[in-house]
């Protein structure tokens, strides 16, 4: 894992890592404030080509703004990635 974290990091994304839970298991997008996109979807070749999964798209600001107030509440107890301390 750590080799893919440090790929994002190259790549000028910001990497943070929450413990608490030991899995959140979320799967939520939130484009422009307005459209949320969620569900049991895995972002892989193996859902998009076998698994049978959901997702949702609702277009709600309202719904948009609990999911990232979710995120913000989330990144309060997070610390930056620094390149260990994780499992590969």
């Amino acid at each position: 894992m750590q080799s893919r974290l440090r790929l994002l990091e190259a790549a000028g994304v910001s990497v943070w890592i929450d413990f608490e839970p030991a899995i959140a298991h979320n799967k939520i997008i939130v484009i422009d404030g307005r459209l949320t996109i969620g569900g049991s979807y895995n972002y892989t070749a193996a859902a998009q080509k076998r698994n049978a999964e959901n997702v949702t798209f609702t277009e709600s600001r309202e719904l948009a703004h609990e999911y990232l107030g979710n995120w913000d509440s989330r990144l309060k107890v997070s610390r930056a990635f620094e390149g260990h301390g994780l499992d590969n």
